[in-house]
């Protein structure tokens, strides 16, 4: 009988979700909150009844679902902010996890590198920034580096 019963709870997510919606879930690496991209979107489910959802503006048939929340993180308080772009029959053709601010250790950077190159099967492409000179200002170093773009931070006279 227990395993009867097991099966009922499985029955209705199981008779709610159609073979493409298992594959895209199991295959797409992109998920916010267990909802996989090109997945669908399960309306009765308390992680969507948590979401704020309107009539997409720039996108027409489509509904812009989004929640803001703020957690405790060991360097403070932190804002994790969720979108999801989903269809009218609920398939998610966008997903998105923002994060503000995000802190990182010494070595927590090279650990976030290669776990995402391993989860997306591709090596990351890094682009590192030139340290500025501990002597020039900062500002004068941007411009310094910037100058051939046509910006202009400080005036002439303050920078050495």
């Amino acid at each position: 009988m227990m395993k009867w019963l097991g099966l009922l709870w499985v029955l209705p997510w199981v008779l709610s979700a159609s073979a493409s919606d298992c594959t895209a879930a199991q295959t797409s690496p992109y998920v916010v909150d267990g909802l996989a991209l090109g997945g669908r979107v399960r309306f009765e489910s308390e992680a969507y009844k948590q979401y704020h959802c309107t009539p997409s503006e720039k996108f027409p048939g489509y509904t812009w679902c989004h929640k803001d929340k703020i957690e405790k993180a060991k360097g403070g308080e932190v804002l994790s902010s969720n979108s999801i772009l989903h269809s009218e029959d609920g398939i998610a053709v966008y997903v998105n996890r923002y994060i503000e601010p995000a802190y990182f250790g010494p070595n927590d950077v090279r650990s976030e590198i290669e776990r995402l190159s391993a989860k997306f099967g591709q090596r990351a492409r890094e682009f590192r920034m030139t340290r500025p000179s501990r002597s020039i200002p900062f500002p004068c170093a941007i411009k310094r580096r910037t100058a051939s773009f046509g910006a202009s931070f400080p005036t002439a006279g303050e920078c050495p």
